[in-house]
């Protein structure tokens, strides 16, 4: 029976750090998947409901894509595995979001900005 040990799962939003976290472990010598394996991940689980078990033999740290979605299945199937949630301040991110994504689709209310001075009130 898989357990999880060893297993390391980055379960933060996009824009949260994730990226950062990804190549500090790499530098500490984990064995990091990349984005595909979350976005399988994503569609084994939407197609199938169970994780590919066999894809996540392949590395020690996964995260980004697929990975903050299925963080409570992925804690049933690795029960001693790690969970790392990373995080932004709200604003923070949804402004990192947004400039992503080229939209203000994400609004923050109360929120006022003035951008050419560089300043920003909550």
């Amino acid at each position: 029976m898989r357990d999880g040990e060893g297993k390391i799962f980055c379960i933060g939003l996009p824009r949260t750090g994730t990226s950062s976290f990804r190549v500090t472990c790499a530098l500490l010598g984990l064995k990091v998947a990349g984005d595909p394996l979350g976005a399988d991940l994503l569609k084994s689980l939407a197609e199938t409901g169970k994780i590919p078990e066999d894809r996540y033999d392949a590395a020690d740290v996964f995260a980004d894509v697929g990975i903050s979605t299925w963080w409570l299945e992925l804690s049933r199937s690795y029960p001693r595995a790690r969970f790392v949630l990373t995080t932004r301040r709200p604003f923070d991110w949804a402004e990192s979001m947004n400039a992503v994504f080229g939209s203000k689709s994400l609004r923050i209310p109360g929120r006022k900005t003035n951008r050419a001075a560089g300043q920003v009130a909550y």
